[in-house]
């Protein structure tokens, strides 16, 4: 089966934080299923990118799982109106 992951925040082993989909999304593919995660390219403890690359997106393969990190503004502490 494949399986399309939408998440905010994907944590990996090595990330410091929750990773919890990682983890999920590592046992589906120990059970056979092709797992792609979507999440954002912006670490929240730093406020800023993770990884550089062209503004669309960049992709990775973590433990078998297809990654790809979307743009969203790394921007968002302040006011509502600035988010």
């Amino acid at each position: 089966m494949r399986v399309l992951y939408l998440t905010q925040v994907f944590e990996t082993e090595g990330d410091p934080g929750s990773d919890r989909h990682f983890f999920l999304c590592r046992y589906l593919v120990s059970k056979g299923h092709d797992v792609t995660a979507v999440t954002s390219n912006v670490d929240y403890k730093r406020a800023a990118r993770k990884y550089s690359g062209p503004r669309r997106g960049v992709r990775r393969e973590v433990a078998g799982i297809d990654v790809r990190y979307v743009y969203s503004n790394p921007n968002f502490r302040g006011s509502f109106s600035r988010r």
